[in-house]
Parts: C-alpha cells; sequence; structure tokens
C-alpha cells in the first residue's frame, strides 16, 4: 500500500461535528432547526386541537352535521371525513340561514381538506415568509368565495349578510 493509503485509511470518517468543511456545520445546524421549528408548528397545533375539541364537548347539536356552542364566537367547518360546522348561539333565523349557507358551500368544495394540505406545506416551509403570506391570501380568497357565493345566491341578502359578517368579525355576535 502507498503512503497516502497508509494516512487516508487511518483518519476517521468526516462528520459534520468534526469536518473541517464548514458548509457541512452549517447545513447540518440549518437541518437540526428546519426540523425543529417543524416539530414546534406540529405541536402547537396538535395541543390547540385537542384544546379545541375540549372546548367543544359541550356543543349541542342543531341538526345533522351542525353543532351550536357557547364557546364559539364564529362559525367555522371542523372534521376530516365527516366535517361539522360549530356555530355561536345567538343567531336569528335569516342569518343562520346564510352562515349554513357559507359554511356548507366551504364543505361541498373541500375546503377543509385544502386548507390541511396547505397547512402540513406550511409547516415544511415554515420558514419561508412567502408561504406564510400565500397561505394567508389562500385562507381569505376561500372565504370571499363562500361570502360572494352567499350573496349571489340569496339574492337580497347583501345588507342582512354584511351585518352578520361584521358581528362575526367584532365578536359581536
Amino acid at each position: 500500500p502507498s503512503a497516502n493509503a497508509l494516512l487516508y485509511g487511518s483518519l476517521p470518517a468526516a462528520t459534520p461535528q468534526y469536518s473541517a468543511n464548514p458548509m457541512q456545520i452549517i447545513v447540518y445546524i440549518a437541518g437540526v432547526i428546519w426540523c425543529v421549528g417543524i416539530g414546534l408548528l406540529l405541536v402547537y397545533s396538535l395541543a390547540s386541537l385537542i384544546l379545541l375539541h375540549i372546548r367543544l364537548r359541550k356543543a349541542v347539536r342543531l341538526e345533522t352535521g351542525v353543532y351550536q356552542s357557547e364557546t364559539v364566537c364564529s362559525p367555522f367547518v371542523l372534521g376530516l371525513l365527516h366535517p361539522r360546522i360549530y356555530l355561536p348561539y345567538g343567531l336569528d333565523e335569516k342569518t343562520l340561514g346564510y352562515v349554513l349557507a357559507h359554511e356548507r358551500y366551504h364543505i361541498r368544495h373541500f375546503d377543509h381538506l385544502v386548507k390541511l394540505f396547505a397547512f402540513i406545506l406550511l409547516c415544511l416551509h415554515w420558514f419561508n415568509p412567502l408561504c406564510w403570506l400565500a397561505f394567508i391570501l389562500m385562507s381569505r380568497d376561500m372565504e370571499m368565495r363562500c361570502d360572494e357565493w352567499v350573496l349571489d345566491s340569496q339574492g337580497s341578502a347583501c345588507k342582512a349578510y354584511t351585518t352578520a359578517l361584521l358581528s362575526f368579525a367584532s365578536n359581536r355576535i
């Protein structure tokens, strides 16, 4: 064997911790930070979901797939395979019709699944501010699409529906 083979054979294998190449160390640290960020975001989301389920335990069934709860400030859809609509108490009959139309439109277009998929992508790319912006804008677009559909399909609902939206936005209902 040559002198070089003996020399290189006796050296330990290069690892990120002991490498002379600083880029290996930077990539290793960045990978650890990326994985920790994903883990923290998933743990926070799972904890929030568990707390939400605990808050919704006492929800009362209004009709099939529709529940009312005193802990809900604004309507939303929750669930993957069998999504449920959760509503706050105190909605008058007219507002209830608009809100149910809005939330059922979300379900009909699988917005709850699209948003979950987008959130998984956001978890993977949590470090990218453009992904956060895209997620926020996608959520707003979904809401505006449903609002526009309700306004188009209900005819003269404009004033009553926009009043209900403002009430939800200010948490007065």
